[in-house]
């Protein structure tokens, strides 16, 4: 596997992800390393819950370009020949990495398989891209709404592969008493974890907090942000009183 991202974070969806699915299959007997990138600061290698991740970089087109090489010091150094490439990313533009790293590992034969993961919607503009897809022989999305968005990408192609829940670490609690623990029993409760960039929709939930408000004035909405940035959303949170 191989990410757009450094894996600096342990609680960020791609390295829960990733990590998971790599120990899954390496608990079946597959070799399976992670590749990332490597920004300043960062390891070249590590062990994460048992999974190794090697880091790595390129002076030029970093983001492209580190991947191929990166693979190719790992094959070397491990004496191994990778069979498939997964890559993750937002971009469907990162998937042109892949392709790179597999002709660099095997030339223009159709080995090794390559696979490209849409983990989430890309923040730019990248829908003119997405033909480049058809160039890997197989793209994973987490639901059916966005496979119906990657237009002109070879149905085919197209896997639906719903983002795991491990339910050792992630089960349902009772919610009266949470509510009793946390203070809130008897009143409405919406609460909001993650990024709060406006193009996650937050805004639009927090401007039509007050109308809600008018309807149910025992609502409490709590907001969990993943980082702890100052953001005009927030600035608004507190302007409704939430």
């Amino acid at each position: 596997f191989y990410s757009a991202t450094p894996l600096r974070n342990l609680k960020e969806a791609t390295t829960i992800t990733l990590v998971e699915l790599a120990k899954c299959l390496r608990g079946k007997g597959h070799n399976v390393v992670i590749v990332a990138w490597k920004p300043e600061g960062m390891p070249d290698f590590e062990q994460i819950q048992g999974v190794p991740v090697y880091r790595g970089s390129f002076p030029i087109f970093s983001n492209i370009l580190s991947y191929p090489f990166t693979l190719k010091r790992v094959e070397k150094g491990l004496g191994i020949k990778f069979e498939i490439i997964h890559s993750f990313s937002a971009s469907p533009l990162f998937c042109l990495s892949n392709l790179l790293s597999s002709i660099f590992l095997g030339g223009f034969s159709p080995k090794p398989i390559r696979i490209h993961t849409l983990k989430s919607y890309s923040r730019r503009m990248s829908r003119i891209f997405f033909p480049i897809l058809n160039l890997v022989d197989c793209i994973t999305v987490p639901t059916n709404v966005f496979s119906s968005r990657l237009l002109l990408v070879n149905k085919k192609k197209i896997k639906i592969l719903h983002s795991p829940v491990n339910t050792t670490k992630f089960a349902p609690r009772d919610k009266d008493l949470l509510k009793k623990k946390y203070g809130y029993s008897g009143k409405k409760v919406i609460l909001y974890y993650g990024s709060m960039h406006e193009y996650k929709g937050v805004d639009v939930l927090i401007k039509a907090l007050p109308k809600i408000y008018s309807n149910v004035p025992s609502l409490h909405v709590i907001f969990a942000p993943r980082y702890k940035e100052v953001t005009k959303e927030r600035n608004l949170v507190r302007d409704v009183g939430a």
